[in-house]
């Protein structure tokens, strides 16, 4: 694999290759750091404008789902496990950007 990965053990790898395939699919990440030929293909990435807004944010965010799972729990314990199921399910589709699934989970969690 990449020669900066050489010290990771290769579950390690496994690990951030698919952290940064998350990050690229949620736009918080992009291949390339410039408009030069070289420098706009992997291995080199930026921040997309989006990716600037979710590090500003400073507080836990859907991009760290058990994080935010656990954020929520902690804020709200005795909440409902059909509430629980339904974000952790919304979660999972904005992950994958199934922006149709995103707004029926929201209409569900809606109706009575």
């Amino acid at each position: 694999m990449n020669k900066q990965m050489n010290n990771l053990t290769e579950e390690d790898e496994v690990t951030v290759l698919e952290v940064v395939n998350n990050l690229i699919i949620e736009g918080v990440i992009t291949w390339g750091r410039s408009l030069d030929p070289i420098e706009s293909q992997p291995p080199f990435m930026s921040i997309t404008s989006y990716g600037e807004k979710v590090l500003q944010v400073g507080k836990i965010i859907p991009h760290d789902p058990d994080g935010y799972l656990e954020h929520f729990n902690n804020r709200i314990p005795k909440v409902s496990p059909l509430v629980v199921m339904y974000l952790t399910e919304s979660i999972q589709c904005f992950h994958r950007n199934n922006l149709l699934a995103k707004k029926n989970y929201q209409v569900g969690c809606r109706s009575p």
